[in-house]
């Protein structure tokens, strides 16, 4: 029995080593990779894929498990997004409440891998935004993480040195700027060093393989006005309507999203699609008309009621196979 026990640990052991070998070829050629591969996987660095492969969730539950667990996660990160944005209890709350309600999160990040792109960017925001630099410190070591996913989750940093620039003025948010590069290039500089990752190659192929994706026959024109239009509408109207008036406020965290939105449109690298590539937005939008809508409970009720039959018209008239 010993000798069968150390059989089956050494095999074990092989093949973790087969496995971490594979890893590392994979991060050394992965901007060589990225022409070949879906433009759902090229359009993004390979941390997902290294994720999922050392976790074992190889297999479609798996993978589903993970999207349902990071879209139930949302709600109370974003929860906790608010507070860090010095929003009252009750307020945060709300804006949790309306990121859980939120159509394009219940319709398409349950499904869709920018679930966990928009839980991990909603915790990256909700440490950026408090006013400890510790917090802070640990949420530019998950923002380098997070971009070590997606490259769209650079634009929480943006969001965050935004908001310190209203709330405390431009030195602290060069400062913040500063320190959230640091790791995102750290890990980077060590990743080229140890294994060879070509992350200046990678973001190149990524960008060529969008070229010549779909998009190539979207006409700019009508997508930088389109994207923000659809991503919205997929929001909540109620939730949409009530951000833009928080915008119109000049709620801090409002006017740093609608910037940052604004930013991300005229680059023009997602045009259309945006109701899921853009789903990390929705809880900071969520924390905006939260600052906004009534808290009467009946009203609430009204507000809730109306994302959920948004949800199940947009399923019954689009998404169904009838």
């Amino acid at each position: 029995m010993a000798h069968v026990a150390a059989a089956e640990l050494t095999g074990d052991d092989r093949r973790r080593s087969a496995r971490g070998r594979a890893q590392r070829r994979r991060l050394d050629r992965f901007a060589e990779l990225v022409p070949a591969l879906p433009v759902n996987v090229g359009g993004h660095p390979p941390g997902l894929m290294l994720f999922i492969e050392w976790t074992g969730i190889t297999t479609a539950p798996r993978f589903a498990a993970m999207c349902v667990v990071a879209t139930v996660l949302t709600g109370p990160l974003t929860y906790a997004l608010a507070r860090g944005l010095d929003a009252a209890a009750e307020r945060a709350r709300l804006a949790g409440l309306l990121a859980a309600a939120a159509p394009s999160l219940l319709l398409i990040g349950i499904t869709s891998a920018d679930a966990v792109f928009a839980a991990l960017g909603t915790a990256t925001a909700a440490l950026l935004v408090r006013r400890s630099w510790w917090w802070r410190g640990a949420g530019t070591v998950l923002l380098a993480i997070g971009a070590f996913s997606a490259w769209s989750l650079l634009a929480i940093g943006a969001f965050a040195v935004l908001v310190a620039w209203r709330r405390e003025g431009w030195r602290a948010a060069a400062a913040l700027a500063v320190a959230c590069a640091v790791p995102f290039l750290a890990l980077n500089g060590a990743l080229a060093a140890a294994y060879g990752y070509d992350p200046i190659g990678t973001f190149r192929e990524t960008s060529d393989l969008y070229d010549r994706s779909l998009a190539r026959v979207r006409p700019y024109a009508y997508w930088w006005i389109g994207s923000p239009v659809a991503w919205a509408v997929m929001m909540g109207l109620p939730t949409a309507g009530a951000w833009l008036i928080a915008v119109a406020r000049r709620d801090t965290g409002a006017l740093a999203l609608a910037v940052v939105i604004a930013i991300s449109a005229l680059l023009g690298f997602t045009k259309a699609e945006v109701e899921r590539i853009w789903l990390f937005y929705v809880p900071p939008a969520c924390v905006g008309a939260a600052t906004v809508l009534p808290l009467v409970r009946g009203r609430l009720r009204w507000v809730l009621g109306a994302l959920a039959a948004q949800a199940l018209a947009v399923q019954l008239l689009f998404q169904t196979i009838w």
